[in-house]
């Protein structure tokens, strides 16, 4: 039987290529760029915005993991110390504040969802 040949997408605006192994960035980027273009507030020049925040987003779901199945605290040289995972997961918060702030996304107006809510309300009042 010949083998079938896979038929693959081209990376585009819907699909960059430097999301391509990283199923939890992808999936937040294809939200956050539906949600602008719903809104929109969708803009060509922001899209290198909406790639970061996806990548950000991975990098702190990565931690809330890490955090989740080893804890909060850990012990570094016979001292109880902030599992790294705690640093990693702030930074991320204050990235993808910055992100959703300069992507137009926190002022004032009605949310489409309770998703939408839940998160707005997360990234307006985390420090």
């Amino acid at each position: 039987m010949p083998k079938r040949k896979l038929h693959t997408m081209p990376p585009s605006a819907d699909r960059p290529a430097e999301l391509a192994h990283d199923p939890v960035a992808r999936e937040f980027h294809r939200y956050l760029a539906t949600l602008l273009k719903r809104l929109g507030l969708w803009r060509d020049e922001r899209a290198h915005l909406v790639l970061l925040a996806a990548q950000w987003e991975s990098r702190r779901r990565r931690a809330e993991e890490v955090l989740a199945r080893e804890g909060l605290i850990v012990r570094r040289n016979g001292e109880l110390r902030a599992h790294p995972a705690v640093r990693m997961e702030l930074m991320a918060v204050r990235a993808l504040r910055a992100a959703w702030r300069d992507l137009d996304l926190l002022r004032s107006r009605e949310p489409a969802s309770e998703a939408e809510a839940k998160w707005s309300e997360f990234v307006t009042h985390s420090n």
